[in-house]
């Protein structure tokens, strides 16, 4: 029964996801704990609770209302110490929480508020405990340096030491868009599952109409303006789509442990970034004993000092990890073509 518009009935947890709006909603609707967008947290009084849960809220979300009794769980718990999600967390009294991130470290040093809003560490697992666990697989890291053209190498240089535009001008290389192609398709020929992370729309779209040409319906984009990503993960874990070509919003908050590979094709310096991306194709699955990364460098640029930044080395298991030049790329498809033990088993 609904009264007031606040949900009665039995008290049950409900899932408090610090993610964006495009984050939210990945988890299927009948898992017991749900993501939600937070409007309001506000403190309500329930004669119809037992007395044992004296902390009820109401949490005004959209499309409707929930509740949690006497708990909370707050996913990528990493966000808590961000203005908009901190004045959120804050307002929460429940006496039980739990808060889950795979990347608590933040670059403004200010973890320590996640651990004032939801208590000391209790448990921590570094990434070879899981893989002997076998929730995750070990990591072969390669990065692949491309050139910019005169062009663009005359763009960077009146760029001057404005960092972000230099990073936005190697960032779009053109000869990444090449590399990007061979490489998925060299993976697609071996039965691999490929996700390509972007930083920006227009080099999304640019990729994803290359890849297509090439590929055909095999390829799917995903951005901001993506209104069915259900439905495009569903058809990736069938296998009606091979590639995903992806903006930001994939970097966070998506399960989907049978894709195999990663092309970083554009990004940041940030390691939580690197980690969270990594992060979409490490998990473990039936047969799966090992991921792929592919980072794309422009060479003699801002771009090299911020893969070194964001490299994941100690945070993942990387049982390899190597340079190639973009003309060495057919010996780099090779090597990987040859030593892969990915469907070994």
């Amino acid at each position: 029964m609904e009264e007031g518009g606040i949900r009665r009935g039995s008290p049950r947890p409900v899932l408090f996801n610090l993610v964006t709006r495009e984050g939210a909603g990945e988890l299927s609707d009948d898992t017991l704990f749900r993501p939600v967008r937070v409007l309001n947290v506000e403190a309500v009084r329930n004669e119809e609770v037992p007395r044992e849960w004296n902390f009820v809220y109401d949490l005004e979300v959209e499309e409707d209302h929930s509740f949690v009794a006497d708990g909370i769980v707050v996913h990528n718990c990493h966000h808590v110490p961000a203005d908009t999600f901190k004045e959120v967390a804050f307002k929460l009294r429940a006496p039980f929480r739990l808060a889950l991130s795979a990347t608590p470290k933040r670059s403004d040093n200010n973890e320590h508020l996640i651990f004032l809003s939801a208590g000391d560490v209790v448990y921590q697992a570094d990434y070879r405990d899981m893989v002997e666990a076998r929730l995750v697989v070990p990591v072969r890291h390669f990065r692949i340096y491309v050139d910019l053209t005169p062009e663009e190498r005359r763009s960077y240089e009146r760029a001057g030491d404005n960092a972000i535009i230099l990073r936005n001008i190697a960032s779009m290389a053109s000869a990444k868009v090449d590399v990007a192609r061979e490489v998925v398709k060299a993976e697609v020929n071996i039965g691999s599952k490929i996700i390509v992370f972007t930083q920006f729309i227009k080099q999304a779209e640019e990729l994803y109409k290359v890849l297509r040409d090439e590929l055909g319906p095999i390829v799917a984009l995903i951005t901001s303006k993506t209104s069915d990503r259900d439905s495009i993960f569903k058809a990736f874990a069938r296998g009606v789509y091979k590639v995903i070509v992806a903006t930001t919003v994939l970097d966070e908050g998506i399960d989907v442990p049978d894709a195999d590979v990663a092309v970083i094709l554009s990004g940041t310096g940030s390691q939580r970034q690197m980690i969270q991306r990594v992060g979409r194709v490490v998990r473990a699955s039936d047969g799966k004993v090992e991921a792929r990364v592919y980072e794309v460098v422009a060479r003699n640029t801002i771009e090299e000092a911020l893969s070194e930044e964001r490299h994941v080395k100690g945070e993942v298991l990387e049982v390899e990890c190597r340079r190639y030049l973009a003309d060495e790329l057919r010996r780099l498809i090779s090597h990987v073509i040859s030593s892969t033990r990915l469907f070994s088993q």
